[in-house]
């Protein structure tokens, strides 16, 4: 087994600085206008971390700012409704304080998977 020499290891891989400017030069919003109070690139479209850009440079001070964070959003569990199995195809489910009789039925074949209550799908 042979080990590669060590100017080899030293040496950049594939980018040179102008590739790597070039590179970085796309995630900075150099442009940036404050309106309200947070950041908006020179569209007027408001710069978040969902954007391609991960930093922008605060117009008034030059320093270079990380974008904020939309804010999380929480996961909002379903209503779970009351049911009542009768049989294999019948159930009873209670909505709003009422009571509704559920009936599944299979949908025939000859609707198969690309059609949707009735409506071909395109």
């Amino acid at each position: 087994m042979s080990f590669p020499a060590r100017a080899a290891l030293t040496r950049p891989r594939s980018l040179t600085a102008g590739e790597l400017r070039y590179a970085i030069d796309g995630m900075v919003e150099k442009t940036v206008q404050l309106i309200d109070g947070l950041p908006h690139d020179e569209r007027g479209m408001r710069i978040t971390f969902r954007n391609w850009t991960p930093v922008w440079v605060h117009p008034e001070t030059g320093i270079l700012m990380r974008s904020p964070q939309p804010p999380k959003r929480h996961f909002v569990r379903k209503t779970t409704f009351e049911q009542i199995p009768i049989d294999a195809s019948t159930k009873l489910v209670k909505l709003n304080g009422l009571w509704f009789v559920v009936s599944f039925e299979p949908l025939p074949p000859s609707l198969g998977s690309r059609h949707f209550f009735g409506e071909k799908l395109r």
